[in-house]
């Protein structure tokens, strides 16, 4: 089976083309001076906020820690974590040790209230609170 044979100046002839048309299609490289207004385009919308700005904190990385050390220790360490994190442990009805959920963990609170305790304690220290709840079926 033979080949047919391409002309070369077929090639050198469609390469040329191709290039003047990509130049006349940038404008030959001339500048006008001005920029064409978009037809019919409508103004970009704002940008939603992330949900670094919506927690109050720069928009970077959030750097946290677990609240397994006290906020006095946190403070004699001067470590200012963006988050600090608390866990909680099984729901109300569902714990099968009986009144070891984290609703009853009190502490002279309003049932529920270490959550508020806690939020209060986390916002005094400039940072973000954060709950991890353990569920373990029983």
């Amino acid at each position: 089976m033979s080949m047919p044979s391409q002309r070369p100046g077929l090639a050198t002839a469609t390469s040329a083309l191709l290039c003047a048309m990509v130049l006349s299609a940038c404008g030959g490289g001339r500048d006008s001076g001005t920029a064409a207004a978009p037809v019919g385009s409508a103004p970009a919308p704002a940008p939603a906020p992330s949900i670094t700005t919506a927690l109050g904190k720069p928009g970077r990385l959030l750097v946290g820690l677990g609240a397994a050390s006290t906020f006095a220790d946190m403070k004699a360490q001067q470590i200012a974590p963006d988050i600090i994190d608390t866990y909680l442990v099984a729901v109300t009805g569902f714990n099968a040790g009986g009144g070891n959920a984290w609703p009853q963990w009190q502490y002279n609170y309003p049932d529920g209230g270490v959550i508020t305790v806690f939020s209060n304690d986390v916002a005094a220290m400039g940072a973000v609170p954060m709950f991890t709840l353990f569920q373990m079926p029983s």
